[in-house]
């Protein structure tokens, strides 16, 4: 793939620079590199889908109902909102806050 479009690139920068009978020819073989390179692009983009399914699938048989589950939840991933006024008395009681704690929760 890389070497295909660097040949594109390469024959579109020969095309400037040359005459109009050899223009022709360039661009003949210009279009040819763009097939196959559109074909082989069709190819690794149906093949990633198909392993994506087949992921899915196995995902979905190994455990149904994990599988629904994690359709349905929100992502747990994500920035702290609770601001540090609201949350220290709380976080106070049950843990004693050190730098790298306070640092980590609190970076606002």
């Amino acid at each position: 793939m890389k070497w295909l479009r660097k040949e594109k690139e390469v024959l579109k920068k020969q095309m400037k620079s040359t005459p109009v009978e050899e223009q022709i020819c360039l661009e003949a073989l210009w279009r040819d590199l763009k097939a196959k390179h559109s074909a082989l692009s069709r190819a690794e983009s149906a093949s990633k889908r198909r392993n994506q399914k087949k992921k899915t699938r196995e995902n979905f048989f190994k455990d149904p109902f994990k599988f629904a589950r994690q359709l349905f939840q929100q992502p747990r991933a994500g920035a702290f909102t609770v601001q540090k006024k609201r949350f220290a008395p709380q976080i106070g009681h049950s843990v004693r806050p050190g730098p790298v704690l306070t640092s980590c929760l609190f970076k606002y």
